[in-house]
């Protein structure tokens, strides 16, 4: 990954799927939220509707 390759990988952190509690616990704590759009076989998320 690009992260690693630049020497960000102490301060940079990908999350998986969370459930609500440990989202807002990971939003609180956080520097900064970036929210990329993904495509899985039963889910996607092709425009961005969660910034709407």
């Amino acid at each position: 990954m690009h992260i690693k390759s630049n020497g960000l990988d102490d301060r940079v952190t990908i999350k998986r799927r969370k459930i609500n509690d440990e989202l807002l616990e990971i939003y609180i704590k956080a520097g900064l939220f970036i929210l990329f759009l993904y495509a899985e076989p039963e889910n996607f998320e092709g425009f961005g509707y969660r910034y709407l």
